[in-house]
């Protein structure tokens, strides 16, 4: 009879121990779920920053792009201007040329 309280003893100190244990357990497993919650949220949140970030920094590089764009579209414009305007003065230069050769021979050859 001694023999079976004492197990009887054991076995509900050992039944406290798995208890306790199990508490323990479920405990950190409760922690661990909580902390896999939260870096779940801050990486979703890191996400969307990010994505934001990237977004902004395309429609920057998009502005830039454009900006330089105008810039060479401007610069191609104001060479084609010159480059009309380097003709008609190497035009003028050559009529002027002609004239003053014609002068000139008509000088020569007089009346």
């Amino acid at each position: 009879m001694n023999q079976l309280k004492r197990n009887k003893r054991e076995l509900e100190q050992q039944l406290e121990e798995l208890r306790e244990e199990l508490e323990e357990t479920t405990s950190d497993l409760e922690r661990a779920e909580q902390a896999r919650d939260r870096l779940q949220v801050q990486n979703e949140r890191d996400r969307v920053q990010m994505k934001s970030e990237m977004e902004a920094k395309d429609l920057e590089l998009e502005e830039s792009r454009s900006t330089l764009q105008k810039r060479i579209k401007n610069l191609e414009n104001q060479l084609d201007d010159e480059a009309s305007e380097r003709k008609k003065i190497v035009e003028q230069r050559k009529e002027a040329e002609a004239k003053l050769m014609v002068r000139r021979l008509s000088m020569t050859h007089g009346p």
